[in-house]
């Protein structure tokens, strides 16, 4: 990972932080979300969305493909 732009390792570490969100809100009983807390997030996430946008084309397309072969072996 450490060969991609800043914008798209911000975009890859904070969609891990969502997913792990997503899994709390969806298997953890005791878990529950403000209205604020989750304004915060799509708010966060909007601006990592952009910060992978704001890479250039090809490292984007490089990501995905990364992404897809590391996890189709693993």
């Amino acid at each position: 990972m450490a060969s991609f732009p800043a914008g798209i390792k911000r975009f890859a570490n904070y969609f891990v932080n969502l997913q792990d969100m997503r899994h709390q809100a969806d298997y953890d009983p005791t878990r529950s979300f403000d209205r604020q807390e989750v304004i915060n997030a799509i708010d966060h996430a909007e601006g990592m969305i952009n910060n992978l946008l704001d890479s250039d084309l090809r490292m984007r397309k490089a990501f995905a493909a990364w992404i897809v072969v590391r996890y189709r072996y693993r």
